[in-house]
């Protein structure tokens, strides 16, 4: 199976996004190779395939890992029956496994205050414009840290994601969003706009239209994405939390809007799914159920 799989990661260099060609070859060097990769492409039967799921299951490998193995080997016995390889794919009658949403998260909004301005604000700086951004526009860490001021029109409120950091295995790159639906508008408020604008002027020396850029090293190339990652890290740790994650700010971003009852549509917007139905999948279950009783009570209408 090796050398088809190297054949098809190759092939699908030209099709794919260079984090989704990174992802097949991590996903075939971690977790297939070993186990398939000697075996003859004739001799994989579909009861070999499924005792690989089961080994893999038996191993508590995480069922979005599962899903990624099942998306990739598919598609590769696909492409050696196109080979004329083998007469059937042995994955054919083969479902992916269920998805299966963790639980979020979800930080408070008084913690998220406390993190932020009591701590980023006075030790990490620039951090506490990203955190700002994070939380103002559920943006992903990666397409944060890909922002430049050119993307911001200061006018009419807006920031434009364009590009994202990409963690290549052939190193830095600074190159397209995470999917097609991810390039979005995000309309922003007045305070995030403050915090921009006084963070503009104050890094007004600074040449590069990068908007993290370090001030010390090369100022044509942003932050990594860590960099952002690991301050928030520390500001959490010495406010004394231990287990925000940065990315948990695009959930708090995405549960809070919900409670205050802005549509499914327009936070799918502002996050960048390619449908509403991934958001609400995600986080209608986040809804308190207060808003269940106002829901209930607005049905006392229809009764005469």
């Amino acid at each position: 199976l090796s050398s088809l799989a190297e054949k098809f990661i190759l092939k699908k260099k030209l099709e794919v996004s260079i984090l989704t060609h990174d992802r097949y070859q991590r996903l075939y060097k971690n977790h297939i190779k070993r186990s398939l990769g000697k075996l003859n492409i004739q001799d994989i039967t579909p009861q070999i395939v499924e005792d690989y799921f089961l080994k893999l299951q038996k191993k508590k490998t995480s069922n979005g890992t599962l899903r990624m193995i099942h998306k990739f080997l598919k598609p590769l016995l696909g492409y050696a029956v196109n080979l004329e390889l083998i007469n059937r794919n042995p994955m054919e009658l083969m479902k992916a496994p269920k998805k299966v949403n963790p639980d979020l998260n979800i930080p408070s909004v008084e913690d998220v205050k406390i993190i932020i301005d009591k701590n980023l604000k006075k030790k990490y700086y620039w951090a506490y414009i990203g955190s700002s951004i994070a939380v103002s526009t559920g943006m992903r860490l990666a397409e944060i840290v890909g922002l430049k001021w050119s993307d911001i029109d200061f006018e009419k409120r807006r920031i434009s994601v364009q590009r994202s950091w990409i963690n290549s295995d052939s190193g830095k790159v600074i190159g397209e969003t995470k999917n097609k639906y991810s390039r979005r508008s995000i309309t922003i408020g007045k305070k995030l706009l403050k915090v921009l604008t006084e963070y503009k002027e104050l890094r007004s020396d600074m040449k590069s239209d990068w908007i993290f850029v370090n001030d010390i090293d090369d100022q044509d190339y942003p932050y990594n994405p860590q960099s952002l990652s690991q301050a928030w890290r520390r500001a959490c740790k010495e406010s004394g939390y231990q287990n925000i994650r940065f990315h948990d700010l695009r959930h708090f971003h995405a549960v809070n809007l919900l409670r205050n009852g802005v549509s499914i549509k327009q936070i799918s917007s502002r996050l960048g799914h390619s449908s509403s139905i991934i958001t609400m999948d995600v986080y209608m279950r986040y809804l308190p159920q207060e808003m269940e009783y106002e829901v209930a009570d607005v049905t006392d209408n229809f009764l005469f």
